[in-house]
């Protein structure tokens, strides 16, 4: 056996230790019997954590034009914007963009609801938050399906057992990523909805007319979230 394959056969069982632990405490412990679709599990959890991605980005929209509607630096958001743009769909999501996002939304929201509510603002400032915040609540709309997702996923990887090495062939490039993006991702879900309330309250307070649909599908967004969780 040549040297190559030695190191892989390695890199295969260090895996497969690290994978036997994989499990979601909320919800439970997995089966050990194996046989699941390993490849499958790391391609979606992937394409899960991209759609959030996603999604955060048209976040980081509605935050620079809200930014701008008040007169509060941008320089910080159109920074993480443009480094969330770079992620090319379909490629892995690094842990600390997810972690540098969390941090950020949360921060600049805020940082927002409390500008918003120390001003008397003008009719001119309200109607440009009103449409700034059209991007906000829509990148926080279509990450929804990402969250959930991630859930489903999880739950698929408890019943799919314990991986054996010829499954982490196939998804061992995966892996890694799956596991260091995890832990920051279910950071993230509790983190940003809790912003995107903030934000939904202090326009509300200020009289900044959110339309119902938007509201309706955040509602909709959550409940769907919790349900996913459930099931």
């Amino acid at each position: 056996m040549n040297k190559r394959n030695i190191i892989k056969l390695i890199s295969v069982g260090v895996l497969t230790l690290a994978l036997s632990g994989f499990k979601l405490p909320t919800l439970g412990g997995g089966g050990d019997s194996g046989g699941g679709d390993w490849k499958a599990i790391a391609g979606d959890f992937n394409s899960a954590f991209q759609k959030i991605s996603q999604g955060m980005s048209l976040v980081l929209d509605g935050i620079v034009e809200s930014q701008k509607a008040i007169g509060i630096k941008t320089t910080a958001a159109i920074e993480l914007k443009n480094e969330t743009d770079k992620i090319k769909s379909g490629s892995a999501v690094p842990v600390e963009m997810i972690e540098k996002q969390t941090k950020y939304i949360k921060s600049a929201t805020e940082e927002l609801a409390s500008a918003i509510a120390s001003k008397t603002l003008t009719a001119k400032e309200k109607a440009a938050l009103a449409t700034a915040s059209a991007n906000y609540f829509k990148g926080a709309v279509s990450a929804v399906p990402g969250y959930i997702k991630v859930f489903i996923t999880f739950k698929s990887a408890q019943k799919a057992g314990t991986p054996k090495p010829m499954d982490l062939m196939g998804a061992a490039k995966d892996i890694p990523t799956i596991l260091s993006n995890a832990p920051a991702m279910f950071e993230m879900i509790p983190v940003t909805y809790d912003a995107f309330q903030t934000y939904q309250k202090s326009l509300k307070a200020a009289n900044i007319e959110i339309p119902a649909a938007t509201t309706d599908a955040i509602a909709k967004g959550k409940s769907d979230l919790m349900s996913g969780m459930a099931d």
